[in-house]
Protein backbone atom coordinates (compact mmCIF):
# COMPACT_ATOMS: atom_id res chain seq x y z
CA UNK A 1 0.00 0.00 0.00
CA UNK A 2 1.05 3.62 -0.66
CA UNK A 3 1.00 4.88 2.90
CA UNK A 4 -1.28 5.03 5.88
CA UNK A 5 -5.07 5.03 5.70
CA UNK A 6 -7.45 6.43 8.34
CA UNK A 7 -8.40 2.84 9.24
CA UNK A 8 -4.75 2.11 10.13
CA UNK A 9 -4.88 4.86 12.75
CA UNK A 10 -7.83 3.23 14.47
CA UNK A 11 -6.32 -0.27 14.59
CA UNK A 12 -4.65 -1.29 17.83
CA UNK A 13 -0.87 -1.40 17.55
CA UNK A 14 -0.78 -5.18 17.89
CA UNK A 15 -2.68 -5.75 14.67
CA UNK A 16 0.14 -4.51 12.43
CA UNK A 17 3.30 -6.41 11.48
CA UNK A 18 6.11 -6.53 14.02
CA UNK A 19 8.37 -4.35 11.87
CA UNK A 20 5.69 -1.64 11.88
CA UNK A 21 5.67 -1.35 15.67
CA UNK A 22 9.27 -2.16 16.59
CA UNK A 23 10.02 0.07 19.56
CA UNK A 24 13.43 -1.40 20.38
CA UNK A 25 15.50 1.45 18.95
CA UNK A 26 18.40 2.40 21.19
CA UNK A 27 18.22 5.85 19.58
CA UNK A 28 14.51 6.49 20.10
CA UNK A 29 13.78 6.27 16.38
CA UNK A 30 10.00 6.08 16.09
CA UNK A 31 8.51 2.90 14.64
CA UNK A 32 7.13 3.02 11.09
CA UNK A 33 3.53 3.20 12.34
CA UNK A 34 4.33 6.22 14.54
CA UNK A 35 6.07 7.93 11.62
CA UNK A 36 3.02 7.28 9.45
CA UNK A 37 0.73 8.67 12.15
CA UNK A 38 2.81 11.84 12.28
CA UNK A 39 2.55 12.22 8.50
CA UNK A 40 -1.24 11.86 8.62
CA UNK A 41 -1.67 14.03 11.71
CA UNK A 42 -0.59 17.24 10.00
CA UNK A 43 -1.77 16.31 6.51
CA UNK A 44 -4.02 19.38 6.32
CA UNK A 45 -1.13 21.76 7.00
CA UNK A 46 0.55 21.18 3.64
CA UNK A 47 -1.05 21.84 0.28
CA UNK A 48 -0.73 19.42 -2.62
CA UNK A 49 0.68 21.52 -5.42
CA UNK A 50 2.48 20.49 -8.59
CA UNK A 51 5.72 21.82 -7.05
CA UNK A 52 6.78 22.94 -3.56
CA UNK A 53 10.02 24.21 -2.04
CA UNK A 54 10.48 21.83 0.91
CA UNK A 55 13.88 23.14 1.97
CA UNK A 56 15.71 26.27 0.82
CA UNK A 57 16.70 25.59 -2.78
CA UNK A 58 15.20 22.07 -2.83
CA UNK A 59 11.90 21.41 -4.53
CA UNK A 60 9.71 18.33 -4.87
CA UNK A 61 7.43 18.16 -7.86
CA UNK A 62 5.34 15.94 -10.00
CA UNK A 63 6.63 14.89 -13.40
CA UNK A 64 4.73 17.57 -15.33
CA UNK A 65 6.89 20.26 -13.74
CA UNK A 66 10.16 18.54 -14.63
CA UNK A 67 9.34 18.41 -18.34
CA UNK A 68 8.27 22.06 -18.52
CA UNK A 69 11.57 23.77 -19.33
CA UNK A 70 10.06 27.27 -19.35
CA UNK A 71 8.65 26.78 -15.84
CA UNK A 72 11.95 25.38 -14.56
CA UNK A 73 13.75 28.41 -15.96
CA UNK A 74 11.26 30.84 -14.35
CA UNK A 75 11.75 29.06 -11.01
CA UNK A 76 15.53 29.24 -11.29
CA UNK A 77 15.89 25.45 -11.25
CA UNK A 78 19.37 24.62 -12.49
CA UNK A 79 19.41 20.86 -11.96
CA UNK A 80 16.98 18.00 -11.61
CA UNK A 81 18.10 15.56 -8.89
CA UNK A 82 21.69 16.72 -8.97
CA UNK A 83 23.70 17.85 -5.98
CA UNK A 84 25.39 20.68 -7.91
CA UNK A 85 25.15 24.33 -6.89
CA UNK A 86 21.84 26.07 -7.47
CA UNK A 87 18.29 25.00 -6.84
CA UNK A 88 17.44 21.33 -7.16
CA UNK A 89 14.15 19.79 -8.26
CA UNK A 90 13.51 16.24 -7.08
CA UNK A 91 10.89 14.52 -9.21
CA UNK A 92 8.85 11.35 -9.04
CA UNK A 93 5.56 10.49 -10.71
CA UNK A 94 3.36 12.12 -8.05
CA UNK A 95 6.02 13.78 -5.92
CA UNK A 96 4.75 12.35 -2.62
CA UNK A 97 6.70 9.16 -1.86
CA UNK A 98 9.93 8.41 -3.76
CA UNK A 99 11.05 12.01 -4.19
CA UNK A 100 10.13 12.79 -0.58
CA UNK A 101 12.33 9.94 0.66
CA UNK A 102 15.27 11.15 -1.43
CA UNK A 103 14.98 14.64 0.05
CA UNK A 104 14.46 13.26 3.57
CA UNK A 105 17.61 11.14 3.18
CA UNK A 106 19.56 14.20 2.06
CA UNK A 107 18.31 16.22 5.04
CA UNK A 108 19.18 13.41 7.44
CA UNK A 109 22.68 12.87 6.06
CA UNK A 110 23.79 16.39 5.17
CA UNK A 111 21.64 18.61 7.40
CA UNK A 112 21.99 16.23 10.38
CA UNK A 113 18.24 15.89 10.94
CA UNK A 114 16.47 12.92 12.48
CA UNK A 115 13.92 11.04 10.40
CA UNK A 116 11.08 12.85 12.16
CA UNK A 117 12.69 16.29 11.81
CA UNK A 118 13.23 15.75 8.09
CA UNK A 119 9.76 14.40 7.37
CA UNK A 120 7.84 16.89 9.49
CA UNK A 121 9.75 19.88 8.12
CA UNK A 122 8.95 18.73 4.57
CA UNK A 123 5.36 17.93 5.54
CA UNK A 124 4.79 21.55 6.47
CA UNK A 125 5.58 22.52 2.88
CA UNK A 126 4.19 19.60 0.84
CA UNK A 127 1.66 16.80 1.30
CA UNK A 128 4.19 13.96 1.30
CA UNK A 129 3.24 10.37 2.12
CA UNK A 130 6.14 7.90 1.81
CA UNK A 131 5.09 4.27 1.59
CA UNK A 132 5.86 1.73 4.32
CA UNK A 133 8.88 0.24 2.57
CA UNK A 134 10.50 3.64 2.18
CA UNK A 135 9.72 4.54 5.80
CA UNK A 136 11.42 1.33 6.93
CA UNK A 137 14.50 2.36 4.92
CA UNK A 138 14.46 5.86 6.40
CA UNK A 139 14.14 4.40 9.87
CA UNK A 140 17.16 2.15 9.23
CA UNK A 141 19.10 5.14 7.91
CA UNK A 142 18.21 7.06 11.06
CA UNK A 143 19.54 4.22 13.20
CA UNK A 144 22.77 4.02 11.17
CA UNK A 145 23.34 7.76 11.37
CA UNK A 146 22.76 7.75 15.13
CA UNK A 147 25.39 5.01 15.51
CA UNK A 148 28.05 7.13 13.77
Amino acid sequence: PEGLTPQDLREPRGTRGADMIDDRSPYNTPCVLDIQRAMVQDRLEAPLNPVDEVWPGIFIAEKSVAVNKARLKRMGITHVLNAAHGKVLVVSVMGVSRSAVLVASYLMIFQHMTVMEALTSMRKKRAINPNEGFLKQLRALNENLMEE
